[in-house]
């Protein structure tokens, strides 16, 4: 693994990244941190599979309580950088499907 990947095993780390992902001050730089994972093989990235989708729903949830996660919704141009980061992590989830464990593709289909 690249030395500039955090590991997710330490869990003072995971806990790190979902503190900065519960409100918009750090949100930006936690999805940053977690899509550095995109540069793993697919064997490398799954051991970290469940705790990505923990974090992705934990990003859903913050921008989802602060301005509403829907296709549909105008933003205020503020929140643009947010909602596209999640997009980002989205379509990167979507992409690397295969690389997640299967026990958690509920909780994948859910966000997707």
């Amino acid at each position: 693994m690249s030395n500039d990947i955090r590991s997710l095993d330490n869990k003072t780390v995971f806990k790190r990244l979902a503190r900065r992902l519960s409100t918009l001050d750090n949100f930006l730089y936690a999805m940053d941190e977690i899509l550095k994972f995109d540069r793993l093989e697919d064997y490398e990235l799954r051991p970290y599979g469940e705790k990505i989708i923990a974090l992705t729903e934990v990003a859903h949830a913050t921008l989802r309580g602060i301005m509403g996660v829907s296709p549909f919704t105008i933003r205020s141009e503020e929140h643009i950088p947010y909602e596209s980061a999640y997009r980002k992590m989205l379509v990167w989830i979507r992409r690397r499907r295969s690389a997640f464990p299967t026990d958690i593709d509920d909780r994948i289909s859910s966000l997707l």
